[in-house]
């Protein structure tokens, strides 16, 4: 069963309104709300004085009317009486100033007080709540590190820091020798004399636009203590509900890096994997959303959870603009279209517009005035959809893909701390490699787990800058063993420290590669060269962009070499055939085009599975019963219908038609299957 519901705020609401709504969402045909993520100061009005009962009532009339509760613990804002007298919890950012309360977020994670009040505030919930038959699960806190709090440096963070890298590098003189202190003899005599770096990754924590000269090496360790404090944050409170509830606990993760928070690390801890997903829904534009849902798909290898969604148009507190208002027909498919990606829940945010409060108009279901327009119709009418569409998505699973993209936070980290430029950005750049994946007809999986890359025929590796000798040896046994990978410029050139390898590029990788970097080098207009590419009989041209290697090859072959310059006739791109798989280097940003078609070239010969249809401006999503057969779900994202030809004959789920061509309407979407 699939859950499809609102974010709702009783707390906002009076009786008359609260009657209104639960008579609309019950009309709409919705069967879950969210509640409670920032009700502390009602949940507990005073030190250790609580009040559940306005949030029963509310959790009980929805039940009652067959809506179950995704229950939050409200410690995303502290109430005002905890600040005024604990004001070591606010969050210090690295000038030592505090930030104030009146808004939310402007805690410190790792203060002990702020969590012992976070544990006895979760375990009041669950106590309270256990028993209720009408609670689907727990959501801890709110998006983990939002509004750049996820790198504090108050008094407790600098301890725990010290302690961190204590526990890592063990003697100062180890500590000196990993990251290279010595450089501008910032060597340490003792752990008291270390800081946490006054620079951050994340935008917002510090206004020291000057400091950007710390230790890239400090800085990377900076990032994994605080990941890893807000990992071990949200454990305090899944134990503390866990004591009493066994139901499933999660948290809404936000994207892949908008909060620089190791999703791939938190995946490990929660029950189940759950995001907060914003698709615009006036634009044609979906990549950003199939690859935050493949991502969210990978994470745990298993179905996930949409804590909140677009839910159309109005206003933006944080785009500092208004946003046009939706499409028709952009709610039903881009909300149909996650659940057959793999989605359990989806939750729009919010049900009723805040009509007072930083977010005050900003898009939702209802506006200001209570009257229900079409964005309500619409949202009803995906309710009834996706009933209808429930039994096929109960007996099938999305089809296991056979390509894998290999994400690594420690590499985007690094490559955030030290940028190849400061326009390129890692993960967008895996979001792009997906987005052609798909448009040559491939379903992919966003990996992050190495350990896993076994379960895939083929692995791109997007840039990665920091590799260990133990990821080095996975993949040159993955290719030895018979895998493909295609590996990307400046991979493997530093270890887990963000230190420089003193071997050739890409490090620990040349054999299998059978090449080294020789040279490398940042693109700008005046040393931009043309590259022509041959591979399989096919020849292509474009040019070199953002960041360009040349290869010195040893087992490899060139398939991509300069064509002016003094680098003409120099390698730039190179395949590899080691023991029973292949390795494919590109050494430079290749032109869209032509990425996409080096891409068909490269799968042409494996027979992976593609999907059925010939046009790639049409979103596809196969799923699979127990038995193998295929369903093969067609969303128009297109402001147009389009028409569709088959590579072969499918049948039409709803009439049993069999075809080979059909039209999609805009905004539109079929399902079809494989005649067994």
């Amino acid at each position: 069963m699939r859950y499809y519901g609102v974010s709702y705020y009783p707390e906002h609401r009076n009786e008359k309104e609260f009657t209104m709504d639960l008579d609309l969402i019950t009309k709409a045909g919705l069967n879950l709300v969210r509640m409670g993520e920032f009700a502390w100061c009602r949940m507990e009005p005073r030190e250790g004085e609580f009040d559940f009962t306005w949030l029963e009532e509310a959790v009980n009339r929805f039940g009652e009317a067959g809506i179950r509760t995704l229950l939050c613990t409200p410690t995303a804002a502290l109430p005002q009486w905890m600040a005024e007298r604990y004001p070591e919890v606010l969050f210090m950012d690295a000038n030592g100033k505090h930030r104030k309360p009146g808004g939310r977020k402007h805690n410190c994670y790792n203060n002990e007080t702020y969590r012992k009040f976070c544990r006895r505030i979760a375990g009041k919930l669950a106590e309270k709540f256990a028993a209720n038959p009408y609670i689907l699960g727990y959501q801890v806190d709110n998006e983990l590190g939002q509004e750049g709090t996820a790198r504090c440096c108050c008094p407790d963070c600098r301890v725990k820091f010290t302690q961190y890298l204590k526990d890592r590098y063990g003697s100062i003189d180890t500590l000196n020798e990993s990251l290279g202190t010595i450089f501008w003899g910032q060597s340490y005599t003792d752990y008291s004399q270390v800081a946490p770096p006054q620079r951050s990754i994340e935008k917002g924590v510090t206004d020291l636009a000057d400091m950007y000269v710390d230790n890239p090496s400090l800085r990377l360790a900076f990032e994994n203590f605080s990941s890893s404090s807000l990992i071990e944050y949200f454990k305090t409170q899944h134990d503390a509900i866990k004591k009493y509830d066994s139901r499933a606990v999660t948290t809404n993760t936000t994207g892949l890096s908008t909060n620089c928070v190791d999703y791939s690390k938190l995946a490990d801890e929660v029950d189940v994997f759950a995001v907060d997903s914003y698709p615009p829904l006036y634009t044609e534009e979906t990549r950003q959303q199939r690859f935050c849902n493949a991502f969210s798909r990978s994470a745990k290898h298993k179905d996930f959870w949409v804590l909140e969604f677009s839910s159309g148009g109005g206003h933006a507190l944080w785009g500092g603009k208004g946003l046009p208002q939706f499409y028709p027909g952009a709610i039903r498919t881009s909300v149909l279209k996650t659940f057959c990606d793999g989605a359990e829940v989806l939750l729009h945010f919010p049900f009723a517009t805040f009509r007072f409060g930083a977010e005050q108009q900003d898009g939702a279901v209802l506006d200001a005035d209570n009257i229900p327009r079409r964005r309500y119709f619409e949202i009803a009418q995906t309710a009834a959809d996706l009933k209808r569409m429930d039994a096929i998505l109960d007996e099938t699973n999305v089809k296991k893909e056979e390509i894998a993209i290999l994400l690594d936070y420690n590499s985007y980290w690094a490559m955030k701390i030290k940028p190849l430029d400061s326009k390129f950005d890692p993960f967008g750049y895996a979001s792009e490699i997906f987005q052609l994946l798909k448009e040559s007809g491939y379903q992919t999986a966003i990996l992050t787990n190495i350990d896993r890359i076994g379960d895939y025929r083929m692995v791109i590796i997007p840039p990665m800058p920091i590799m260990t000798g133990r990821q080095q040896g996975i993949l040159n046994h993955y290719v030895a063993d018979g895998g493909n990978v295609v590996m990307y410029f400046a991979s493997s050139i530093k270890n887990e420290n963000n230190v420089a390898d003193n071997s050739s590029f890409p490090a620990g990788m040349n054999e299998a590669a059978g090449m080294n970097v020789d040279e490398y080098e940042h693109v700008e207009k005046i040393n931009q060269a043309g590259i022509e590419i041959n591979l399989d009989g096919h020849t292509l041209h474009c040019s070199s962009n953002v960041w360009a290697e040349t290869l010195n090859l040893t087992t490899a072959k060139a398939f991509g070499q300069y064509t002016d310059g003094y680098k003409k006739g120099w390698t730039v791109c190179s395949k590899n055939d080691y023991g029973k798989g292949r390795l494919y280097y590109i050494g430079t940003v290749l032109d869209k085009n032509i990425h996409g078609r080096l891409f068909e070239i490269i799968t042409s010969g494996l027979g992976l599975w593609k999907t059925p249809a010939d046009r790639n401006d049409i979103e596809i999503v196969c799923r699979e019963s127990a038995d193998g057969r295929r369903f093969w779900f067609l969303f128009n994202p297109l402001f147009k219908d389009a028409e569709i030809c088959f590579d072969k004959p499918l049948t039409k789920q709803v009439t049993g038609e069999t075809v080979q061509n059909t039209m999609i309407p805009s905004m539109g979407y079929g399902i079809f299957f494989e005649s067994i």
